[in-house]
């Protein structure tokens, strides 16, 4: 045990630039794939459940890369904090994404009510 002050680490020790460049990376991919899943289904019964679907392939697609990584690769090594940055990245796209749309829908929701009640008088 260190008998002085111990030093806490910096958010830059703490998140290397290689965990944020996956988490962003991620984050753009899955949340691409989500909106033109959204886009293509929009009239589709199943939209909300083929929603899911582009974050399961981003986080699977994450774990093949670096289990491949770790057993293929000779230059290159697959790492359980890149799996983790990755899944982060898909998570926060998930929230991003289903907090945009909910903000969307209400803002629209605002604009039409005073449309249905100035053609119904």
């Amino acid at each position: 045990m260190p008998s002085g002050p111990v030093n806490p680490l910096s958010w830059i020790q703490l998140l290397h630039i290689d965990k944020i460049a996956h988490i962003l990376a991620y984050f753009i991919w899955c949340f691409a794939l989500l909106f033109s899943f959204y886009k293509q289904y929009k009239d589709s019964d199943l939209r909300y459940s083929l929603t899911l679907l582009p974050f399961l392939i981003a986080l699977i697609y994450g774990m093949i890369m670096e289990l491949l990584q770790h057993t293929i690769s000779a230059d290159r090594v697959g790492e359980w904090p890149d799996v983790v940055a990755n899944t982060t990245g898909c998570l926060l796209s998930l929230f991003v994404f289903f907090g945009l749309k909910k903000w969307t829908n209400q803002k629209l929701n605002a604009y039409e009510k005073p449309q249905n009640t100035q053609s119904q008088h």
